[in-house]
């Protein structure tokens, strides 16, 4: 691929953000150093968005922002916050999640227990972790969407450690 059809394709993706957050994010210009990976980041998420997605947009928002805590990302912390006011989330859900404390089920509490157990284990869950998931609502289908939420996370914060990521005015 040529210079000019990277910046090319680097710009059609962050025009798409732009359309999208009503700003580009700083992470994704960070993200922008690799037009691939920053491909891979908005095309997983849109595609986790987009119609048969287990998840709303609420919970998987919390649950990213879990797995934000879990990485001890800044960035990814105050971002996805903003976003929960945004889409409704409590309060108490919002500093559940960014603390690793216990976020009732009405909003999406057994999500995020769920990624929390699969980032404890590392995706190696046991005929007794599937059972206790099952009983809360969280079955297979939804695991493997969750793995696909926390993979795009691990994406995000990693940028956002190596570079250092100035966190947006407009997430706070």
């Amino acid at each position: 691929m040529t210079t000019e059809t990277q910046t090319d394709r680097t710009d059609a993706l962050l025009g798409a953000a732009e359309e999208a957050f009503g700003f580009v994010p700083n992470v994704l210009r960070e993200m922008s150093a690799s037009p691939g990976a920053l491909d891979t980041y908005l095309s997983g998420q849109k595609a986790l968005a987009a119609p048969g997605a287990r998840l709303s947009e609420r919970d998987r928002n919390l649950v990213q922002l879990a797995v934000s805590q879990h990485f001890d990302c800044e960035y990814c912390k105050t971002a996805h916050a903003g976003i929960a006011r945004k889409l409704g989330s409590s309060p108490e859900a919002i500093e559940a999640a960014s603390t690793g404390g216990e976020v009732d089920a009405s909003e999406g509490g057994a999500f995020v227990d769920a990624a929390r157990l699969l980032l404890a284990k590392h995706g190696k869950l046991d005929g007794r972790d599937l059972a206790r998931l099952e009983a809360a609502g969280v079955d297979r289908p939804m695991l493997i969407e969750l793995v696909g939420s926390i993979s795009l996370k691990v994406l995000s914060t990693w940028v956002n450690h190596i570079a250092g990521t100035e966190i947006d005015p407009q997430f706070s």
